[in-house]
C-alpha cells in the first residue's frame, strides 16, 4: 500500500488545517451555476457499510447526478481530477450514502487509536445536511447558515483491510461533527450532546452512524470507497436555541423521523484531498466553504438539494417489494434481507403489518361489472333458496 511519508504529513498538517477551515480565496471569475439536485430513491435493500459493493446492494440509486464535482476556492470550471461521486438511498430507518473516487494516495491510520477526532491535515470526506424544517430560502448570508457537518478521515487500514466504524468500535477513524446555527462553524445546536460552542466532536457511542471505508491503490477498483449509514434519529440537534436576547430561535435542524416522500433537504459533499492541485473538490460549487450557500465572491448560488423520492408505492413490512405483507416477507427477514437484517424491530414491523396490501395493488384489481354482480347474485339466490323472487 502506498503511504505518504510521515515527514510530509507533519509538515503539511498545520498548513492544510488552516487552508481547509479559515482561508477564503476569492476566485477570479464569476458564474451563474444552477443549483445541483439529486433524487434519493427509497430502497427495500439492506445496505451494509463495509466498504464493499455487494451485488444488488445499490440497485436503484441515481448513478449520474452525484458526479461532476468542481474545486471550490478556485474559478468555477476547475474540474475535479479524482472522479469523486456519490450515490444515495433511503428507507424508513436510515439514510445511505456511497462515495468513491480514483485517488490512490492514502494515509495509514492506527486502528488502535481510540475514537479520534478528525485531522483536517489529512484527506477527509465532508458532508453537509440541512433538513430546513424552518423553511429558510436556499440562499442566505453565511451569518444565517444552519446545518449538520459530518467529516471523517478517508484513511487506510495499515493491515490492508477495511476500516469499519460502528457504535461498538469507533477506533481508527477520525470524526468531526457539528450542528451550525447562525454561521459556518460551531456546534450551537449541541449535536451529540456536546455543549454549545464546542467544536469538532467525535462520534458518540450512541449515534448509530456507521462508516465502512476501503482504499485500493491498484487494479480495476483502484481508489477510495466509503459507505455511510446515518439513522434518521441521529439528526437530533436542538430544535431551538437561545437567541441571546431572552428569546428562542428555530434551528431548522431537528428531524429524527424519516422524510416524507418528495421532501427536500439542502445538501453538499466535498473532500479534502492530498493533491494540492485538486485540494477541495465539491459536488455543489461555492466560492469559499462547501457548506456556504454563496458562490464566487459572495454572489448568490444556493446549497445543493436532495429530494427523497420513491416511497409512494412502498409498504411497511413488504420486504420483498410485491405490494403486500405476507409469509414471503417473513422468509426475507429470516434470510437477512430486511432493511435492518435479522433485527427484532423488522420482525415486529412484519407482525404489525401482516396482511396489509398497498393501495396501488388494490387499485390494480378491476371492479366487477354490474352484469357479473347480477349473475353472481342470481347464482347465490338459486343455491340458497332454489328460486329467486
Amino acid at each position: 500500500m502506498s503511504v505518504i511519508s510521515r515527514s510530509w504529513y507533519y509538515f503539511s498538517s498545520a498548513l492544510l488545517i488552516g487552508m481547509a477551515l479559515t482561508v477564503v480565496i476569492a476566485p477570479t471569475t464569476s458564474h451563474a451555476q444552477t443549483i445541483r439536485t439529486y433524487s434519493a430513491q427509497f430502497t427495500q435493500n439492506a445496505i451494509v457499510a463495509d466498504g464493499i459493493i455487494s451485488p444488488g446492494e445499490w440497485d436503484g440509486a441515481d448513478t449520474t447526478s452525484g458526479g461532476g464535482w468542481n474545486e471550490i476556492r478556485q474559478p468555477f470550471g476547475d474540474a475535479d481530477t479524482q472522479n469523486n461521486s456519490f450515490q444515495m438511498l433511503w428507507d424508513d430507518t436510515n439514510l445511505y450514502i456511497r462515495w468513491q473516487n480514483s485517488d490512490t494516495s492514502w494515509f495509514d491510520r492506527n486502528p488502535d487509536e481510540e475514537n479520534p477526532t478528525v485531522d483536517f491535515g489529512i484527506p477527509s470526506l465532508n458532508l453537509y445536511f440541512d433538513p430546513n424544517t424552518d423553511g429558510d430560502p436556499n440562499d442566505v448570508p453565511d451569518s444565517d447558515v444552519a446545518g449538520y457537518q459530518i467529516a471523517y478521515e478517508t484513511v487506510s487500514d495499515p493491515n490492508g483491510g477495511q476500516l469499519i466504524s460502528t457504535n461498538a468500535d469507533r477506533d481508527g477513524v477520525g470524526f468531526f461533527t457539528e450542528a451550525h446555527v447562525g454561521g459556518l462553524f460551531g456546534n450551537q445546536a449541541e449535536w451529540g450532546g456536546a455543549v454549545s460552542g464546542t467544536d469538532g466532536q467525535g462520534l458518540g457511542e450512541g449515534s448509530g452512524i456507521t462508516v465502512g471505508h476501503n482504499n485500493q491503490i491498484s487494479g480495476a477498483d483502484a481508489g477510495g470507497l466509503g459507505e455511510i449509514i446515518i439513522p434518521w434519529d441521529a439528526f437530533d440537534a436542538l430544535a431551538q436555541i437561545d437567541d441571546g436576547a431572552g428569546g428562542m430561535i428555530d434551528t431548522g435542524l431537528n428531524h429524527t423521523s424519516a422524510p416524507v416522500n418528495n421532501e427536500t433537504w439542502f445538501f453538499n459533499i466535498a473532500t479534502i484531498s492530498s493533491d494540492f492541485d485538486n485540494f477541495l473538490p465539491a459536488w455543489n460549487y461555492t466560492g469559499s466553504q462547501f457548506f456556504s450557500s454563496h458562490g464566487d465572491g459572495g454572489a448568490p448560488n444556493g446549497h445543493g438539494e436532495i429530494t427523497f423520492v420513491g416511497k409512494s408505492n412502498a409498504l411497511a413490512g413488504d420486504f420483498d417489494g410485491d405490494q403486500d405483507v405476507d409469509g414471503s416477507d417473513f422468509l426475507v427477514w429470516q434470510q437477512g434481507g430486511s432493511p435492518n437484517p435479522l433485527s427484532p424491530a423488522d420482525l415486529t414491523l412484519w407482525k404489525d403489518t401482516f396482511g396489509n396490501v398497498a393501495p396501488a395493488a388494490i387499485a390494480a384489481v378491476p371492479e366487477p361489472s354490474t352484469t357479473i354482480l347480477f349473475i353472481l347474485a342470481a347464482a347465490l339466490c338459486t343455491v340458497a333458496t332454489g328460486r329467486c323472487r
